[in-house]
């Protein structure tokens, strides 16, 4: 599933939630329901190892940059540079795949997915400047209205209080990364 079609999978009960890297916004809770958050993120933005032109927000002014449709990357970028060419893409791969051969010069997304990614392919990629833009919480998306947001969130607060939340952040993002302390994680709703 992309990040176009998340909603619609829900909305057409073809699934029972979506587990992603997975935005709460007011828009996107008019039409689902979200469990949560469980993490936050910025925007981050990712180039070629060796672009030496772009270190920062307003390097990517008059530069083509990769954007994941249905994602709130499109938006937050259009506000913070609205000078940048943006080339929206349906998956993170194929953003990345188009950076790799040069057809754009930076990809912005959430940091959390840039630095996983950077965590895989160390000499292809890496991170520049510094987190941008509001904070996107995550959450588990659910239909509208669904009785299993109380039974996740009841599971998300386990997890946070017996420390497996931080466990897994150090597996999944701490080791990779190499980052050593892990934030706090968001209040659940």
């Amino acid at each position: 599933m992309t990040s176009d079609t998340r909603e619609s999978v829900l909305q057409n009960n073809q699934v029972d939630c979506v587990l992603a890297t997975y935005s709460i916004t007011d828009a996107r809770k008019r039409v689902i329901s979200f469990a949560g958050p469980y993490y936050d993120s910025q925007q981050g933005i990712l180039v070629a190892k060796d672009n030496a032109d772009i270190t920062s927000l307003d390097g990517l002014a008059g530069k083509n940059v990769a954007v994941q449709s249905g994602s709130t990357g499109p938006d937050i970028l259009a506000q913070y540079c609205p000078d940048a060419r943006q080339q929206q893409f349906s998956t993170s791969a194929e953003a990345q795949e188009a950076l790799s051969q040069g057809r754009v010069d930076a990809y912005v997304i959430d940091r959390t997915m840039l630095e996983s990614t950077v965590a895989k392919q160390p000499d292809d990629f890496k991170v520049v400047g510094d987190p941008f833009g509001p904070t996107d919480q995550y959450g588990i998306g659910m239909p509208l209205g669904s009785e299993g947001v109380a039974f996740v969130n009841t599971f998300l607060r386990q997890v946070e209080d017996d420390g497996s939340w931080e466990k897994l952040w150090k597996i999944s993002i701490g080791d990779r990364t190499n980052q050593t302390t892990a934030p706090t994680p968001p209040a659940i709703a």
